[in-house]
């Protein structure tokens, strides 16, 4: 949970418009519905912004149905070798979309700091 709040607040350039309230929900998948990209992804995959190859690569992704969920590297945690953290991500209409199990949705409410950046 916490590596996906880091995720998710690393695409607000504004920290003041990021909603204070979440609602999280965990979704597990079958083994053979994840393909694992972490070497796979293109070498700017940190850049700030993001660039067109790293959106080329996701387009591509779910355009082709290749997988229905794909493991990448964090954007947030450095790079091996300092640390592996891996993001999950959930392509919500591929064909196998069903084969996902979801837990019970929970309402969160992130620290002030988070959200106002101060």
């Amino acid at each position: 949970m916490s590596l996906a709040i880091l995720e998710y607040l690393c695409g607000f350039g504004d920290r003041s418009l990021v909603p204070s309230d979440l609602v999280l929900v965990s979704a597990s998948f079958p083994d053979a519905a994840l393909i694992d990209a972490t070497g796979s992804v293109p070498l700017d995959w940190r850049t700030v912004p993001a660039t067109v190859s790293c959106a080329r690569f996701g387009d591509e992704w779910l355009k082709n149905a290749r997988s229905l969920a794909l493991i990448v590297p964090s954007v947030a945690i450095p790079p091996p070798p300092l640390v592996a953290e891996r993001n999950v991500l959930f392509n919500p209409v591929h064909p196998r979309e069903s084969d996902a199990v979801y837990g019970e949705p929970r309402e969160i409410r992130l620290d002030e700091r988070l959200v106002s950046g101060t």
